[in-house]
């Protein structure tokens, strides 16, 4: 992994990414994620960038390769049934 994060060792096999840059530092911890077999959820109203056709590529390019992506409300609702998440196969 080229990036900063240290290797993990959770019960779990989703986590959700959100932040700034959507373009850098959530795509590429999304993409870390993925590396390290876990399922990236990207919330893609709690990620923002330097312009808004940034923030939608980033989010198309996530949600074909590395990630799922939602927005708040259908986060909260995945979370509240966390077996009905979407897993990568």
């Amino acid at each position: 992994m080229s990036g900063g994060m240290p290797p993990l060792d959770l019960e779990r096999t989703a986590l959700v990414v959100v932040g700034v840059a959507t373009n850098v530092c959530v795509a590429g911890m999304a993409r870390e994620l993925a590396d390290a077999d876990f399922d990236a959820y990207v919330v893609e109203d709690a990620c923002a960038t330097i312009g808004e056709a940034a923030h939608i590529s980033a989010l198309k390019a996530l949600e074909a390769t590395f990630a799922f992506v939602f927005g708040t409300a259908e986060g909260t609702d995945l979370l509240r049934v966390s077996n009905s998440a979407p897993q990568r196969q």
